[in-house]
């Protein structure tokens, strides 16, 4: 590579960077959700929420996974290991790829 390309892509990196605000991110909406499905999901993957309503009433819809499956319950599969070599394989291959 040249030197002109290293040159002109500190350059360019450097422009982009001055140009950026120190501001904390925020979202922010223009109305707020009404429905459920207007809500702004969080969560861990073991415990969700869903936020939603309005200034001075909001709205959160708790799930836990606990909710769906009954009871604690361990969900490791023992025989998963013996299956990732050929999933790999299958992989590599693209086999396993949507066309």
């Amino acid at each position: 590579m040249s030197a002109r390309f290293f040159t002109a892509l500190f350059l360019l990196v450097s422009v982009t960077l001055m140009g950026q605000k120190n501001e904390p991110l925020r979202l922010h909406y223009l109305a707020p959700a009404k429905e459920w499905v207007e809500a702004l999901p969080i969560g861990n993957g073991l415990l969700g929420a869903m936020i939603y309503g309005r200034p001075g009433e909001e709205i959160i819809s708790l799930n836990h996974t606990n909710f769906w499956s009954g009871a604690p319950k361990n969900w490791n599969n023992p025989s998963a290991q013996s299956q990732l070599a050929g999933l790999k394989k299958k992989h590599g291959r693209g086999a396993l790829c949507r066309r």
